[in-house]
Parts: structure tokens; sequence; C-alpha cells
């Protein structure tokens, strides 16, 4: 049997970004950008790039996705469109926060209109352990899937 694209393990990326003033979410420089970081990426990781608004303050945007493996997104963070791409960045935008969680990205809901989250206490980022989010809509790790 040949495995589906459900059966394939992978990683899932989860990066902080902050909109610099004088700019918001709704800027159409801010979203022209979005759409820039999203067409590229995916062309590199083969999944969808998602984002989600922080519900405690406009300017905190999260991007969620899937990559075959922390060396492969390396290899799109070092590559001369996403340099571009970070450049560009710099003006609109900065990195607050990356991490690579251990949820396999093809099991995350691609059309979940909030994604609810909250810090462990102790931890300071980075890799990530967590639970598969195939069979239920909270673990214990601090993370719910609101569909």
């Amino acid at each position: 049997m040949t495995p589906t694209t459900e059966d394939v393990k992978c990683i899932t990326e989860l990066a902080t970004l902050e909109v610099t003033p004088p700019f918001t979410l709704s800027s159409p420089q801010i979203q022209n950008f979005l759409r820039k970081v999203a067409h590229g990426q995916e062309s590199w990781s083969h999944h969808p790039v998602l984002f989600y608004q922080d519900a405690l303050t406009s300017k905190v945007i999260y991007l969620i996705s899937g990559w075959e493996s922390i060396s492969a997104h390396d290899a799109w963070i070092a590559s001369e469109e996403n340099q571009l791409l970070l450049k560009e960045a710099s003006l609109l935008l900065s990195v607050k926060a990356l991490a690579h969680i251990s949820i396999n990205f093809n099991h995350v809901p691609k059309d979940a209109e909030k994604l609810v989250g909250w810090h462990i206490p102790g931890d300071r980022g980075g890799d990530v352990p967590s639970e598969d989010l195939s069979s239920a809509n909270e673990n214990p790790q601090g993370w719910k899937v609101m569909g």
C-alpha cells in the first residue's frame, strides 16, 4: 500500500512574528508580504502556511507550517529567496520566536479559525516535544485547536 500524505511524518514550525509600527496586520504592505512568504515557503515545503493573529495583541502573528525535517527548514531559511524575504521583513515585522514542534503537521486542522496555546512554565522555546493531534483536539502540552 502506498502511504498517503497523512501517513508521512513531518514536523511543525511555529514562528511568532510581530508587526512593526506604523504597520498593522491589515496594512496592504503586511498582507502582500505574508502572501509572498506563504507562496515562497509552500513551494519549498509542499505544505500550506497558516497564519493566526494573537487574540490579546493585534501586532502578533503566528506562522504555522510543516516541514519534512528541521534540516529541510534550515535549507529554506538559508536560501536566497528566503534571505530576500527576511530583508524585506526587517522593514515590516520582526521574528520574535521560532520553534519546531513534534506534532505531525499533516494532522493539524488546516481550516481551524482559532488555535489556542499557552506557555509551559520553564519552557524556553526551541524544539518542543508534544503529543500528536491525530486523535484529540487537546493535548497535555498546552495546545488546543478550535474549529
